[in-house]
Parts: structure tokens; sequence; C-alpha cells
């Protein structure tokens, strides 16, 4: 994977992203809700609720989860990271408090934060190149008793693509997401699911991905021939009654518990 490719997808659906990734959205408000049912109660002062403190997300993106956890809880401070520099604008709203602050870079390389109540993250981790060594970094930073959860995307994710290009991220399954956490964390909660999207033609289904960013694999050139090719090939494969095509997401969730050892 060339973290380069990935950052440069991503920044130029900037933009784009937040009107065009409507999974993601779902997925987002899956994972708030989750860390409500299973983390620490929503809504509640810092006073009363102090395991909301000090909270860290991977991967923020244009803000999508921070928003929408933002308005469920009420961390004293807040770090955001995200391997692209370029999403620093569309954050400008939140980081005006003071309390939040940005932190560009490779969330495997970067410092994080001590003594953290919270890490989470949404739709990111599946990017990292070293995961084992990612849960030791999480496992460092989260004090005990406090709550890593994230959520990712499983094998089946976007499974049209892989069969027809060959090509596929190293999705883990939701069982080895599970013990490699497990290394490090107690496993409070664990679940996936999956998210059919219907598009007119194969040709939305390429603007989709490049309009939120997950074309990020490779360089790759598109001539017409390969477009005509792979429209036929998908409309064989993947085509329904109505006369669209589909396009599968996979989404996994992680909630997990640090423990004093």
């Amino acid at each position: 994977m060339d973290k380069d490719i990935v950052r440069a997808r991503f920044a130029k659906a900037v933009r784009s992203y937040d009107e065009n990734a409507h999974v993601q959205r779902r997925i987002a408000e899956r994972l708030v809700s989750l860390i409500g049912e299973y983390g620490f109660a929503p809504g509640r002062p810092v006073s009363e609720s102090p395991v909301a403190s000090r909270v860290l997300e991977i991967g923020c993106g244009t803000g999508m989860l921070t928003r929408m956890f933002l308005r469920n809880f009420r961390p004293e401070k807040m770090w955001l990271n995200d391997l692209c520099p370029e999403v620093a604008p569309a954050l400008a709203d939140i980081l005006a408090d003071g309390q939040t602050e940005f932190i560009p870079g490779d969330a495997e390389s970067v410092a994080f934060p001590e003594s953290l109540d919270l890490i989470m993250s949404s739709s990111a981790i599946q990017w990292l190149t070293d995961l084992p060594a990612f849960l030791d970094r999480c496992s460092s930073a989260i004090k005990d008793g406090g709550i890593l959860a994230f959520s990712s995307f499983g094998p089946s994710n976007m499974g049209e693509i892989a069969a027809l290009e060959g090509v596929s991220m190293p999705y883990k399954t939701l069982s080895e997401l599970k013990g490699r956490v497990s290394e490090n964390f107690d496993i409070i909660h664990a679940e996936e699911s999956s998210s059919v999207l219907a598009f007119a033609s194969p040709a939305e289904v390429l603007r989709h991905m490049k309009l939120t960013g997950v074309t990020g694999l490779r360089k790759e050139t598109w001539t017409r021939s390969r477009l005509e090719s792979f429209t036929l090939r998908y409309m064989e494969m993947f085509s329904d009654d109505d006369g669209t095509v589909r396009l599968t997401y996979h989404p996994v969730y992680v909630i997990a518990r640090k423990t004093k050892l």
C-alpha cells in the first residue's frame, strides 16, 4: 500500500466526501451509538463521565464522526488525527473552540497524547500497514479503564471490484480483529453487517469511489477499452432486475476496554 497515493486520493475528495459517503455516515452513526451503549453514557458533563475527558480520533477526515461524537459527549480535550493535512479547513469550526487540536500525519508514526480515555476511529484503520504495532501504541496511550472503539471493513467489502479487477485491501475478518485487539484489551462488543448501494451504471460506481477517496491502492489509467470491458463485466455479474448495479460494503465494529494487567 502506497500511503502517498492514499493521501492524494483522499485530499482530492475532501470537498466531495460528505455528500457522497452515505455508508460511511451510517457507520459513524452506529459507532457513536455503540460508544454510548458500551463505553460511557452520552450527554453527561465531564464531572459525571470522566472516561470521556481526553479523546483521540484516528482518521478524522472531514469531521463526520467528530461532529456526531461532540453532539453526544463533552470531552475536556480532543485531538483529531488524519493522514491528510488538507482536511484542516474542513475542521475549522471544530477547532475554533481551542479545546480540539489537529494532529496531521500517519497514525502509525505520529506521537499520541498520553493518558487518553478514548481512542476512536471510523472507516480508517484498514489503511494501516502494521495493525498489531498500532494497537500496541493505542494500549500505551490509553489509561486503564479507557476505551478503544473503531469501525473498519471486512473481506466482503467492495467484493464486486475485487472480483473484476483482482485487487483488494487486506481486510481482516471480525474474528481476526478481535483476536488482535484482545492481545491488548478486553473485547466489550463486536459486530458486523452488510450494506449494499445501488447505482445507475458501473461508471457511477467508479465516480462514487473517486468522490469518497477510496481508490488509493495503486496508480492506474482507465483507457476507453478498459472502461468498456469493466462496464460489460460489471453489468453481467452484478446487475439487478431494475437495471441498477450494486456495490457492497462490509462494516465491522469493535469496542474494547483496557484493563490493568
